[in-house]
């Protein structure tokens, strides 16, 4: 059991990794996303 859990914090933290440049280009883009979703609750 231990063992698994090292291989899951392994994966998670490469996954991360691959994931942070793709998260600093959409920044602006997932920024905007919720600044809308936020005006459209505000709206309702």
């Amino acid at each position: 059991m231990q063992r698994s859990e090292g291989v899951m914090d392994f994966l998670k933290k490469v996954w991360r990794e691959f994931l942070k440049p793709f998260k600093n280009k959409f920044q602006p883009f997932t920024n905007g996303f919720y600044l809308l979703g936020n005006n459209l609750c505000n709206l309702l």
